[in-house]
């Protein structure tokens, strides 16, 4: 039997009723939380910002992933890394380039934080291979 990971995605709730969310998703056993961060620039859609991000991670025990959907995300890393989530997930292409990605997730790492990359579905997979050791 293959051991599997249930990742709650923060994505589809409001502001106003997050916390209850995250209160059900730790009732129901899951094993992390998956927090969207998306600043209405990237994805037409905006969630919550590293202030919102810092509510969640102060009112969770689950490890949480934190997925940036954010503009120029390498700008931005330092303060969602000061907040020590379990993982920090990036775009490959909210980069404009490749030194910018490979900086970030070194950022990442050396904080101590997992690194992962995530890719929108038109983006072939084999660009990612040149920063497979950073994740």
């Amino acid at each position: 039997m293959t051991n599997r990971i249930i990742s709650v995605s923060t994505a589809s709730v409001d502001n106003e009723h997050l916390l209850d969310y995250i209160k059900e998703i730790e009732f129901a056993k899951a094993d992390r939380l998956h927090a969207d961060v998306m600043d209405g620039a990237i994805v037409r859609r905006a969630t919550f910002d590293n202030n919102g991000l810092k509510v969640i991670l102060e009112n969770t025990t689950l490890p949480t992933d934190v997925h940036l959907q954010v503009y120029q995300p390498h700008k931005q890393i330092k303060k969602y890394i000061a907040l020590k989530p379990d993982s920090i997930i990036v775009q490959y292409d909210h980069f404009s380039y490749e030194k910018q990605l490979r900086k970030t997730l070194i950022k990442i790492r050396k904080a101590g934080i997992k690194s992962g990359l995530a890719l929108s579905p038109n983006i072939p997979i084999s660009y990612i291979l040149p920063f497979v050791p950073y994740i």
